[in-house]
């Protein structure tokens, strides 16, 4: 063997042997249309993790401290145009995104939880989310609505299986017009959706399927229903009338408010009601809630500063979100009972009952409870977080296009 073919030769068996010390990372790609692909490649992985500085966990107290995570999954959603909200499951074993394709096609899809697997994916209309999603109702339906130009689609999913079990039409009307269109579930399972305007409530009463049962007509505007009673107001914008009443119009109790524009409506578990309203001439972020026991006896009043339709209600809890001030606080009886305050400019959302205070830090608390839960440092935020309750985050990074989930746990 001459020494050009000797040296040929073990150049090759050294390029064989580097060849076979070098670590392979095969990733295949996938169709973006195909969502039940499970993608799960250090790429995505390192997307996620080059984008969290730091976590942590809240201990029984409240109280936050250093942690860390694994990721559970890492997925490609390159076919999701936009996200609107992302929820899990009752079980907490799934979560539940809602999106746009590219073709602006409300869709829904299931995944689960600790591995990315796709479960189902439903197509609902084009158009876009009238009203966002951040849950799935007692009964096991994810409720969506959406609307186009000419009209209202209330869609029913069945969580599990994402089958649409109700979808209802409603016309928009041909003339501009103060109009309220809601629904909610009644205790045997019937929906009630109530299309109101001019002071007039239309309502139609369906059954597990979307049947019609049955159509009602109340004169006034169906605000909110509890425990098959329904709260109604009437009057102009300023002097307001409202009413408890069954199913069968029965009346509980009235009740009459005279204190600027009414903005919201509550009726509560336990059939006592609160009526936010906005106060002009104090400034135009200054709103007041009117508290007002099962009877209709006014109980107190809140007043709020700086903050736009500040009054949330978690079942019977009461809260008040001001961004401004940084700071959320829980009534009660009208007073204050707890605070929870973060650092300054940062924005506050209330999504599945949670509380997100959010920059390039997202603090996570319990609404209820008023306890902070878990804590994420980004490098920088262009995410979406979702708090799937056994302490997984759902992680939507937006300029990548990739679904995560992560599991904090103590150090």
């Amino acid at each position: 063997m001459n020494k050009e073919k000797y040296t040929l030769l073990w150049k090759i068996i050294v390029l064989i042997f580097l060849i076979h010390l070098i670590p392979f990372n095969v990733s295949h790609a996938i169709d973006s249309t195909d969502s039940s692909e499970i993608p799960v490649t250090d790429s995505l992985t390192d997307i996620i993790k080059n984008s969290i500085k730091s976590v942590q966990l809240a201990d029984e107290n409240g109280k936050l401290k250093s942690a860390t995570y694994q990721m559970e999954f890492a997925r490609s959603i390159a076919n999701f145009d936009s996200i609107d909200s992302v929820f899990p499951d009752r079980s907490g074993n799934n979560i539940i995104v809602v999106y746009f394709d590219k073709n602006r096609v409300v869709k829904l899809a299931s995944f689960q939880a600790s591995n990315g697997k796709f479960l189902w994916e439903t197509t609902l209309s084009k158009g876009f989310v009238r009203q966002t999603i951040y849950e799935v109702q007692d009964n096991g339906e994810i409720f969506c609505t959406t609307e186009d130009k000419n009209n209202f689609y209330l869609y029913t999913v069945n969580e599990k299986t994402g089958k649409i079990t109700r979808f209802i039409k409603q016309a928009l009307p041909s003339k501009p017009s103060f109009l309220d269109w809601n629904y909610w579930i009644l205790n045997n399972n019937e929906l009630l959706m109530s299309f109101s305007m001019n002071n007039k409530s239309k309502l139609r009463y369906f059954d597990h399927n979307g049947k019609v049962i049955r159509t009602q007509e109340l004169s006034g505007i169906l605000r909110d229903v509890q425990n098959n009673n329904l709260l109604i107001t009437s009057g102009t914008s300023t002097n307001v009338h409202f009413k408890v009443q069954d199913l069968h119009e029965k009346v509980r109790f009235t009740g009459e408010l005279k204190d600027g524009m009414i903005w919201e409506s509550y009726l509560f578990p336990d059939l006592s009601v609160a009526l936010e309203t906005n106060i002009g001439g104090i400034g135009e972020n200054t709103f007041r809630l009117h508290k007002y026991n099962s009877t209709g006896k006014k109980e107190w009043i809140h007043t709020t500063i700086n903050a736009y339709s500040p009054y949330k209600h978690i079942g019977d809890h009461i809260i008040v979100i001001t961004p401004i001030l940084s700071k959320v606080i829980s009534l009660d009886k009208g007073k204050i009972s707890k605070v929870l305050k973060d650092r300054k400019d940062v924005s506050i959302s209330l999504k599945h009952k949670l509380l997100y205070f959010s920059d390039k830090t997202v603090r996570i608390a319990d609404s209820k409870k008023m306890k902070w839960l878990a804590e994420i440092n980004y490098i920088q935020n262009h995410s979406y977080n979702a708090w799937l309750n056994k302490q997984q985050l759902a992680i939507i990074d937006y300029d990548n296009k990739v679904l995560a989930v992560i599991k904090i746990t103590e150090k």
